[in-house]
């Protein structure tokens, strides 16, 4: 609830977020909550954003490991921090950096490029090789997730939209 109210009119990536009516009473919340799959499991977060765009609803919202729930959250646009570059790319000095972390190790994985599309094309690769590291982690050690969670990791593939590979190999992106 705070998330979507006036305190946090800063995070611009909750402006249009939803809240379904049930979810915003305490025991209706509540009692979804604990009959939700993992409930219980350490280290689980609440996660808005696999099924619904970024909505709270009873259908969309699941329990994942914190590290996925990040993971899901920098596969979003709305992602403020790589600062007018594409989706996991940000410049260092006269380079472009592809850049996320293994899920597992927690290391970050980062490569250097002279020329933006070949960081784009490095990332889109990257990011779909890690969903499938969560997969096999998450089914290696059993965790208690909703099914559709593991569905959604095995089709996951993060490619860029036309749009994307269009505006940034623009001149104005070239170093």
């Amino acid at each position: 609830m705070v998330r979507t109210s006036k305190k946090y009119e800063a995070h611009s990536h909750y402006k249009e977020v939803f809240v379904e009516e049930g979810m915003k009473d305490y025991d209706t919340f509540t009692e979804w909550y604990m009959k939700q799959k993992g409930y219980g499991y350490k280290g689980l977060a609440l996660e808005k954003d696999i099924f619904s765009g970024g909505n709270y609803t009873f259908n969309d919202c699941v329990l994942v490991p914190s590290g996925l729930n990040m993971f899901v959250v920098e596969t979003k646009e709305s992602c403020s921090k790589y600062n007018g570059l594409p989706l996991g790319i940000y410049r260092h000095e006269k380079e472009y950096r592809a850049s996320s972390y293994h899920p597992i190790t927690k290391k970050k994985i980062r490569k250097s490029f002279k020329r933006l599309p070949d960081a784009m094309l490095y990332w889109e690769g990257l990011k779909t090789s890690i969903s499938k590291i969560w997969l096999d982690h998450l089914i290696k050690y059993d965790y208690p997730i909703d099914n559709r969670v593991l569905d959604w990791l095995s089709d996951y593939n993060f490619k860029y939209s036309q749009e994307d590979w269009e505006k940034y190999s623009s001149p104005i992106y070239k170093l």
